[in-house]
């Protein structure tokens, strides 16, 4: 008896205990899962009020929340900007430009072999709608380069051909300077030699780590000026360590320095000699 006794004391503490860790642990554990379920990055693009595709154009609801949403892309690495434009079921002019840029060089490898600017010609009729054909001729010869129609930080909000639903006003940034209502400032810059030409635009957002630096480089090959896919080299001050990255006629680079208000910038093309600096 007295044994069953025990036993049956034992089971009843156990019960206590069992039901004392699920009375205290229970909303832990639901608080818990509450707080696993909310997304880390709440940002405003993934409010589905603010931010929505229709037909192939980005709607933003207000100029603010388009603001924010090109800041906070250009805090992306491009294979964010990709999983962000999927899950939109959206593509970017960015990501356009930059197929149409490999299809691009592949043209021109077989233009070169063929000594011909009959693949050029046919390209230029098939992305006239999409890509500028720049026809003035450089050094005296013939320009066979291309560069985007959107040239300012909104490449990664508007569609192939430059559009974008502020509100109920549909918006055309094609050949548009930015227009970021938090940009403080543009740079330009320009260097050449007989066989490299370097192009870079330097826009300062509000802060100084938000800065969008604009690629440009061509090179000189047989009969004439074509864009190409270089090194560009940066650092934020004149005693810094250099940054390189690779980058194309058109591209986009976003310096992730805590402080970029002094930049200077050379390709492999141009040489250090060559350099830009910016303020300039």
């Amino acid at each position: 008896m007295r044994v069953a006794a025990l036993n049956t004391k034992t089971k009843v503490m156990n019960y206590l205990k069992t039901a004392f860790l699920i009375f205290f642990l229970l909303p832990l554990i639901i608080s818990s899962c509450s707080e696993d379920s909310i997304p880390e990055n709440s940002d405003i693009e993934n409010t589905l009020k603010n931010i929505w595709v229709e037909n192939g154009v980005l709607h933003v609801n207000s100029e603010s929340t388009l603001d924010s949403l090109v800041l906070s892309n250009l805090e992306k690495t491009e294979d964010q900007l990709i999983e962000w434009q999927n899950s939109l079921d959206f593509e970017n002019y960015q990501s356009f430009y930059n197929n149409v840029f490999d299809e691009y060089e592949l043209m021109v490898e077989d233009a070169i072999s063929k000594e011909s600017d009959e693949p050029y010609f046919d390209f230029v009729a098939k992305y006239s709608e999409f890509v500028e054909f720049p026809s003035e001729p450089i050094l005296g010869a013939p320009n066979r380069s291309m560069e985007p129609l959107v040239k300012s930080s909104f490449n990664t909000v508007v569609n192939k051909l430059g559009y974008i639903y502020v509100g109920d006003e549909l918006i055309n940034y094609t050949n548009k300077e930015n227009s970021l209502k938090s940009s403080t400032s543009s740079y330009y810059c320009y260097k050449k030699t007989s066989k490299r030409k370097m192009k870079v635009t330097a826009e300062f957002g509000p802060n100084v780590n938000k800065t969008t630096i604009h690629c440009g480089c061509k090179k000189k090959t047989l009969w004439a000026w074509w864009s190409y896919t270089t090194t560009f080299w940066a650092r934020p001050n004149s005693y810094g360590i250099w940054t390189k990255w690779k980058a194309y006629d058109g591209d986009v680079y976003y310096p992730t320095w805590v402080d970029v208000r002094y930049m200077e910038i050379f390709t492999d093309g141009v040489k250090s000699e060559n350099k830009c600096i910016f303020p300039n």
